[in-house]
């Protein structure tokens, strides 16, 4: 069964309630522990790596994470955790514990093992949100809430269940999220609360690429909301088979970003952005989706906060008890990018508790590749650092500004430049050079011819440096600005594989290639001022034989591209704009 609208398929244990040991007092809410390895040198499909973290201190609401212990030290303490059959267990950190009840064992690691679990800390009781006994016979299969009638559990989350159902009067399939309780025990205020939250926060943005409320409502006191369908995978699951190419991932960061500015312009922040709560509707098209932890900006400041998130992409400034806002929801967004990007996370871990997670967050340095990816601009690197930054004020100021800097460094599909244009636009800018050495050197030779400096050293080499001059200016200007003169004439430029302006370093590389006649005339010039005729004709005549020679490649190649386009992975497009 695919998981859908964001669901896992049940956990085997998915402990959801837990009182921080040291502020008793704290209230945290959906705490998701990710299982996706920490170190860069694994692959997200790696069975064996496991993310824990549930046992560290955090804050309470505006105050800093209190002391911790030295890294890997683990943290002991004992939580009264809730058995599946309804007793309570002294569970410790260290040992686990057993139900005086019912006799099952609970190791320690219940607290920390979790597969994108929620975990909501409210109280004093750490509560099992999965319980076995009742996960293949549910008894609201087959029955009615409203107007929907229940086909099929779907998955589970933290808070309840989610199911497809049939809406009667429309006579469509609909997602159900059903809020789940306790045997014998009734609905818990925060968690109705939460679910009217989600509904009211998400029903009010009208956006393709954020899941549609449809209705919310109750059913003999249980309550509920019918959602849009969607019946592809979640980001998280995508990336259980690798990173993603740098197309899909800047098409995917276009469309969230665009999801949370519409947000935004309802006051809302989401509050829990993360790959689990991104749905591809399509192969193109995605969903933002889960607002359970969904905020006004306008209410953040208006009373206590809870802290709230996922530690793997929990901003430093809301693990220090800040508010979340649109810079939180981009810290986020930046650890998904870069997942997506790398497949793993921006940071390692030397332990495995949710206290080195919240210390990585806050004090480690990013983990970029050492050899940047050729296929990726650097402006990319640039994007990351920016969202991951430590300080919110140094991330974007808006989600305008974002929306700017990715469309700047988006790949674009330009066609390519004949060899007619690419032809004229060579000679065009050979012509240029001459010409502008020609205007330039001629009267400065009159003016001149006459002067110490000249008598000196030579009109020779005074001529050489200042065609040289006017050379190196012509290189300057493209790796600058990336084109010339030639190019601009003709409408065509020099793009990546992405269909973006390439690096300096690599536009200036191409220069030798392209303006290779007036370098063979120079090295010929220089080295003939030197009395070096013979080595002048050999460097001159070999550099012409390679212009020739990378000229006529581009005349066969079904692609339009000359030797160096390939060595430097460059191509020659129409200036279509962007």
């Amino acid at each position: 069964m695919q998981p859908v609208n964001g669901v896992e398929s049940p956990l085997q244990h998915n402990p959801h309630r837990l009182l921080t040991p040291s502020h008793p007092n704290v209230i945290l809410d959906a705490m998701r522990i990710d299982s996706r390895p920490n170190s860069p040198d694994r692959s997200p499909g790696d069975s064996d790596s496991h993310s824990r973290g549930a046992n560290s201190a955090v804050s309470v609401p505006g105050t800093a994470i209190g002391p911790s212990p030295p890294a890997g030290q683990p943290m002991s303490a004992t939580f009264s955790y809730r058995c599946v059959c309804g007793a309570d267990v002294a569970l410790s950190t260290v040992s686990g514990g057993s139900c005086i009840t019912c006799g099952r064992h609970f190791p320690a690691r219940i607290l920390e093992d979790g597969a994108a679990e929620t975990y909501t800390f409210h109280g004093s009781r750490l509560r099992s949100s999965d319980d076995p006994s009742d996960s293949v016979d549910d008894p609201l299969l087959g029955t009615r809430m409203g107007h929907y009638r229940i086909v099929e559990r779907l998955g589970r989350g933290g808070m309840g269940s989610v199911y497809r159902a049939l809406d009667e009067s429309l006579q469509r399939y609909v997602a159900l999220k059903v809020i789940r309780t306790p045997r014998g025990s009734s609905v818990d205020a925060d968690d109705v609360q939460r679910l009217l939250q989600e509904a009211i926060a998400q029903a009010r943005v009208n956006h393709p690429n954020v899941a549609h409320i449809y209705y919310v409502g109750r059913q003999d006191e249980v309550p509920f909301l019918a959602m849009e369908l969607v019946p592809g995978d979640t980001l998280a699951q995508r990336l259980a088979g690798g990173p993603l190419p740098y197309e899909q991932v800047i098409r995917i960061a276009v469309q969230v970003v665009s999801a949370l500015n519409h947000c935004a312009s309802f006051d809302i922040v989401h509050g829990d952005i993360k790959p689990s709560n991104i749905l591809s509707a399509n192969s193109d098209a995605l969903k933002l989706a889960d607002f359970g932890l969904a905020r006004r900006m306008s209410r953040i400041g208006d009373g206590e906060h809870r802290l709230a998130g996922t530690p793997n992409y929990l901003a430093p400034e809301i693990a220090q008890g800040s508010a979340p806002d649109i810079q939180s929801d981009m810290y986020a967004l930046g650890v998904t990018l870069f997942e997506m990007t790398f497949g793993r996370l921006p940071y390692s871990y030397t332990g495995s508790s949710l206290e080195e997670r919240l210390r990585a967050h806050q004090q480690a340095s990013i983990e970029f590749p050492e050899q940047w990816p050729d296929s990726m601009p650097l402006g990319w690197r640039d994007l990351l650092a920016r969202l991951l930054a430590k300080s919110p004020q140094d991330r974007f100021v808006s989600y305008e500004e974002l929306l700017a800097a990715l469309h700047s460094i988006q790949p674009v599909d330009m066609p390519l430049a004949g060899r007619l244009p690419r032809l004229l636009a060579c000679f065009a800018d050979l012509l240029v050079i001459f010409i502008v050495q020609a205007v330039i050197g001629v009267p400065l030779f009159l003016i001149t011819r006459g002067f110490p400096v000249v008598l000196l050293f030579g009109w020779d080499l005074i001529m050489f440096a200042i065609a040289s001059l006017i050379t190196f200016g012509f290189v300057w200007a493209q790796m600058n600005w990336g084109t010339t003169p030639g190019k601009m004439l003709f409408h065509i430029q020099i793009v990546d594989r992405n269909g973006l302006v390439p690096r300096p370093q690599i536009l200036g590389l191409r220069a030798p290639f392209q303006f290779s006649p007036v370098m063979c005339l120079l090295a010929f010039d220089l080295l003939s001022t030197l009395s070096l005729w013979q080595l002048g004709l050999a460097v001159a005549g070999l550099g012409m034989v390679f212009f020739l020679v990378d000229g006529f490649y581009a005349l066969l190649s079904d692609r339009i591209e000359t030797l160096h386009d390939r060595l430097l992975r460059t191509r020659v497009c129409m200036d279509v704009g962007r």
